[in-house]
């Protein structure tokens, strides 16, 4: 079911963010300003670098100096040049110009104190695109009268809904690009979490059946608990989360996704049965999808540098969980940063 356009269209008509091109009128003139970077309407945290890009075109010559950069909320010029770095801009809606010989091009972005603050809000129509450009998705019915994607059309963010969604999963890979972390995770290829899980994941199949969600072959498939739902109630499929209780916190679902790349990079073992158990993982250290869910959560617990303290809390839950019930032993690990936390946790 080809869909890609389609959730895009939809999500432009339910948001409400100002759209502006980002081609001023050339009002006679030969140069014309391109801002390349910040996208219309992205979302940004208040301590997280911008980066501010913008080329101009149809003229010869451009001193790069001659490019200046302002925001409606801070009195002094950001800075010059094509290509800038600026943060620290305040929460709230920002309207960030570049001028040029006498034109100016403008674009909004948001600002936001933390990570769970960016995730409540709704990402903006080029947000969602460029998610919907970096991985292949595909919307796939169950057999069931009620896993019809065409029932859930069109697509709305509406975190209090408890309605399967095209959006969820959407949203949340925003939030992965987000994250960051005081300490580089122990993966052991340097890169950020986003990154790394889009080194090895190019296709993301979402499903409404209740079979379980894997990974492998650069593919994660995930079905409908903790995917298509901003909601979702302990381990059941179909129950909606209490009407007292909040969306799911992002992190929940963002460990699922980690796991589940672990399964496409090479060399990874699989799962084993130990203990009269199955889907356990034989070791922390180079260990299977558990493991490097297990790996993520304590990382955002103790390094998470925009994660605020309710999802921290989460996140030390979820670990909790993992390590005490899907290893086969109680796990260790040489690395000195994981096994302090480890011990903390298991102590």
């Amino acid at each position: 079911m080809k869909s890609r356009a389609v959730i895009f269209t939809v999500v432009c008509c339910c948001l409400v963010l100002p759209l502006r091109g980002s081609d001023v009128h050339d009002h006679g003139r030969s140069s014309r300003i391109v801002i390349q970077s910040p996208l219309a309407g992205e979302r940004f945290i208040t301590n997280e670098t911008i980066h501010l890009q913008a080329s101009v075109a149809g003229h010869g010559h451009v001193d790069k100096s001659e490019l200046v950069w302002t925001s409606s909320s801070v009195p002094a010029v950001l800075g010059r040049g094509t290509d800038i770095q600026i943060g620290g801009l305040p929460a709230g809606t920002h309207n960030i110009s570049v001028s040029f010989a006498g034109e100016t091009e403008t674009v909004s972005i948001r600002e936001f104190k933390d990570l769970e603050d960016l995730y409540q809000a709704p990402p903006s129509p080029k947000e969602v695109r460029r998610i919907l450009d970096t991985f292949s998705f595909h919307w796939i019915d169950g057999p069931g009268p009620d896993e019809k994607w065409a029932s859930y059309e069109p697509p709305t963010f509406d975190q209090a809904s408890f309605q399967p969604s095209k959006l969820p999963v959407v949203a949340r890979l925003d939030v992965l690009r987000h994250q960051a972390f005081s300490e580089p995770l122990p993966f052991g290829d340097g890169l950020s979490i986003y990154d790394h899980f889009r080194k090895y994941v190019n296709t993301v199949d979402l499903r409404l059946d209740c079979s379980n969600s894997s990974g492998g072959g650069g593919r994660v498939s995930l079905g409908r608990f903790g995917s298509v739902w901003w909601n979702s109630y302990k381990d059941t499929c179909k129950t909606p989360s209490p009407s007292d209780q909040g969306p799911a916190p992002y992190v929940d679902p963002l460990y699922l996704l980690v796991h589940e790349a672990r399964h496409s990079e090479s060399g990874a073992p699989g799962h084993t049965s130990c203990n009269g158990m199955g889907n356990m993982d034989a070791s922390l250290d180079g260990g299977s999808g558990h493991a490097w869910a297990a790996l993520y959560v304590m990382w955002v617990y103790k390094y998470g540098l925009y994660d605020p303290p309710a999802i921290k809390e989460e996140a030390k839950k979820v670990a909790l969980f993992l390590l005490g019930t899907r290893f086969c032993s109680k796990p260790t690990s040489s690395n000195p940063k994981v096994q302090a936390i480890v011990t903390e946790l298991l102590r």
